[in-house]
């Protein structure tokens, strides 16, 4: 299964024209990207618990990007007061985050005011995909080894000791010595004087 991003943005208003330049550039980039889901979202401190916002948010259970423009501290709190939960995952755009630990629901925040162009989280948001990414192999491909595989893989461990058993009772068998053909005798007679006996009483 090929790995996804959730990306959610909180839609404001940039403080700057820059900033307006920066959050169009990344809207842009990022809706129909390979691997990524945006949701734009409104304020969160302003959102209804009904509101088609709040539902979006509560359906990401996974790890997550929020940015937004204001300080990620504010983001999580925002998060927080309104239920979603989450480590703030320490990444190359938030120096102010922690590891998480395994299990751990990841939330990584991005304050946008810090950035002067859309290029650097684009980058950022591309390398946590590709490091969450989940390698997939086909399961026909992997060879099999059996009485009926008609190619010369190595057998297993019991089927090679299964065999070498058989060789060696056959082994042992085909070392046994032939019986000895011994005389055939008729009530501890020699067939010899049987046979002389029979001879004489035809006389």
């Amino acid at each position: 299964m090929a790995a996804r991003l959730s990306v959610v943005m909180v839609h404001a208003a940039p403080p700057t024209a820059a900033g307006k330049r920066v959050s169009e550039r990344l809207v842009g980039e990022l809706i129909g990207r390979p691997g990524m889901d945006l949701a734009l979202v409104g304020a969160l401190d302003d959102l209804s618990p009904d509101s088609t916002d709040r539902l979006t948010l509560e359906s990401l259970t996974g790890d997550a990007v929020v940015m937004a423009w204001r300080p990620v501290a504010e983001t999580m709190a925002d998060l927080l007061a309104i239920g979603i939960t989450g480590v703030r995952a320490l990444h190359a755009g938030d120096p102010g985050g922690v590891s998480a630990q395994a299990g751990q629901r990841r939330i990584y925040g991005f304050d946008l005011s810090n950035f002067i162009a859309a290029e650097p989280v684009l980058q950022i948001l591309q390398g946590m995909l590709r490091s969450s990414g989940v390698k997939t192999f086909s399961i026909g491909s992997l060879g099999t080894t059996g009485a009926n595989h008609s190619g010369g893989g190595i057998p297993s461990d019991a089927a090679t000791e299964s065999a070498g058993h058989d060789s060696s009772l056959a082994a042992s068998s085909s070392e046994k010595p032939l019986p000895r053909s011994f005389p055939a005798k008729a009530g501890g007679m020699d067939l010899d004087d049987l046979l002389d006996q029979l001879d004489e009483s035809d006389r």
